[in-house]
């Protein structure tokens, strides 16, 4: 597990699944990502589940919100949406980021914060040389997160995916093991 003061990174549980799938299966998700997310109904979901123990070059995580929502009327969000790092390369040591949240979470500083996590697991514990990732060009939120915790922006690959009846580009960003070290040094005295 890996943590912060307001998130807590974990395995995918069973019990987590039908509050997954929901928000997996949400315009917010399916319009936001870049592959094409078709809607999976909870049985297609609990064998991909099953399938994860078999699943060697992808490492997931829950994001679990752990701030105090004190709201009356609002039920907490404990479930903020999952993450991981995919298509590991051991060799040449780098691999995939991807994430994807609650529409009622996002924007808050919770995915910025969980990505900084799993860009520490993977570039300190798993000794990645580099972590890239793709995202649709017109979504500006994402990028701006990726650009927060040091991604760079590498290219623009044009008319990559057809999404939403149209062919958009797609953004390919990545961070190197020392642009993170750099950052998180520079982060460090920031904060101080």
């Amino acid at each position: 597990m890996l943590r912060s003061e307001n998130i807590l990174l974990r395995p995918i549980l069973e019990e987590d699944l039908e509050e997954l799938l929901a928000i997996k299966n949400s315009e917010f998700v399916r319009h936001g990502v870049c592959g094409n997310l078709p809607p999976m109904n909870l049985n297609q979901f609990r064998d991909w589940y099953k399938s994860l123990k078999y699943d060697t070059k992808d490492i997931r995580f829950i994001i679990e919100n752990k701030e105090n929502q004190t709201s009356l009327y609002v039920k907490p969000i404990r479930m903020a949406g999952l993450l991981g790092l995919y298509n590991i390369d051991y060799h040449n040591k780098n691999c995939e980021f991807g994430i994807y949240m609650d529409e009622r979470i996002s924007g808050k500083g919770i995915g910025s914060t969980a990505t900084d996590l799993v860009l520490n697991y993977a570039f300190n514990q798993l000794n990645m040389h580099k972590v890239y990732l793709y995202v649709l060009e017109r979504n500006n939120g994402a990028r701006r997160c990726y650009l927060k915790v040091g991604f760079g922006e590498d290219a623009v690959i044009r008319e990559h995916v057809y999404k939403d009846g149209m062919y958009q580009n797609v953004v390919l960003m990545s961070i190197l093991k020392q642009e993170y070290k750099a950052y998180d040094k520079n982060r460090g005295s920031d904060n101080k």
